[in-house]
């Protein structure tokens, strides 16, 4: 991928949180149809070895680019390529030694071991044609689109470059078009209580506490996790 690509426009290239955690909290199954936040596709790429079904979602094109091309590395069988970080590939933006490098080469470290453990790369290689990916705002597809049982939100609530998301109505949307048990995953529930107070989850909607428990036991430090269920 060309340097100004990658600096001009693609924001994530590898995922800084806690792939165990959001599987663990999605509690996930054979049947799920599951709704994700793009990215750089690590999400949707763990998801996918346990669901059914998958539909990765980013308003940004260079992301959905990027996960076209990781997709095409996985259909190769090349895992050297779809591993990669290309940001630590542009030495001026990534000097040696700097803090931002570092915690793009730990972060690269976790998803070298995640996806190479117990053949896990060949066990989501196998399920591509079950992986859907969309330009398209992720919130727009949960509140318009049935047929998810369970939707991965990460930071889309607290974290939305387009518009002002009010949490409360955006959750009750989501939830009607889940079943009800559906879960609701977020990587930001500290920063969304804060910017709109402790009581901003629905009626309908509740804290899940044992998988919220083991999802923030394994996040990673800079996230504060939660899942969020339809009763």
């Amino acid at each position: 991928m060309e340097k100004n690509i990658l600096f001009d426009a693609l924001g994530c290239t590898c995922t800084n949180e806690n792939l165990g955690a959001i599987i663990l909290g999605l509690d996930l199954k054979p049947d799920d149809n599951v709704l994700a936040v793009g990215g750089c596709g690590d999400q949707a790429f763990a998801i996918l070895e346990y669901a059914s079904e998958v539909k990765a979602v980013d308003f940004h094109p260079a992301q959905v680019d990027f996960i076209k091309k990781r997709i095409a590395m996985l259909e190769l069988g090349d895992m050297q390529r779809f591993l990669m970080n290309p940001k630590l590939k542009a030495d001026a933006e990534f000097s040696m030694g700097s803090t931002m490098r570092k915690d793009e080469e730990i972060n690269t470290g976790r998803r070298h071991a995640y996806f190479t453990y117990e053949g896990r790369f060949n066990k989501i290689r196998k399920k591509l044609s079950h992986l859907e990916v969309e330009e398209a705002d992720i919130l727009e597809v949960a509140v318009n689109e049935k047929g998810f049982t369970k939707v991965y939100l990460s930071n889309a609530i607290s974290y939305n470059p387009s518009r002002f998301v009010n949490p409360t109505l955006v959750l009750s949307e989501i939830a009607a078009n889940l079943p009800v048990g559906g879960l609701i995953y977020v990587a930001d529930h500290d920063v969304i209580s804060r910017d709109h107070g402790d009581i901003f989850l629905p009626d309908r909607v509740v804290i899940e506490e044992k998988l919220t428990k083991i999802a923030q036991k394994t996040k990673a430090r800079q996230w504060s996790s939660a899942v969020y269920k339809v009763a």
